[in-house]
């Protein structure tokens, strides 16, 4: 089954998706809902724009990315079921955290 799913691309669990109209609506929802998070999560910050942003901004940015990591605000709970491998362990938050107080410390 393994090997199926490899060489189709889709996970195992797609032909029980598609054959199941309330599991394939479910499935669309919280897709939806996913897209839509990263949509506005990228609006708030977007690295790509980065070099466009005001000195106070990119400030801000860097230390609300330390506090929505360590609140536990980021990655979203919603997220992390579909993509479990974005759990931030506390090793993980620590190393973001002083990338972003020393990337902080460096605009002047």
């Amino acid at each position: 089954m393994g090997d199926i799913s490899r060489r189709s691309g889709r996970p195992v669990s797609y032909g029980l998706v598609q054959s199941n109209p309330t599991i394939k609506q479910s499935a669309a929802t919280s897709e939806g809902q996913i897209i839509g998070h990263v949509d506005e999560a990228r609006h708030d910050l977007n690295f790509s724009e980065w070099g466009k942003y005001r000195l106070e901004d990119q400030k801000a940015q860097l230390g609300q990315m330390c506090e929505l990591i360590t609140e536990g605000w980021m990655p979203l709970s919603s997220y992390t079921p579909l993509h479990p491998s974005a759990k931030l362990s506390d090793e993980d938050k620590k190393v973001i955290c002083d990338w972003a107080s020393a990337a902080r410390a460096r605009l002047r």
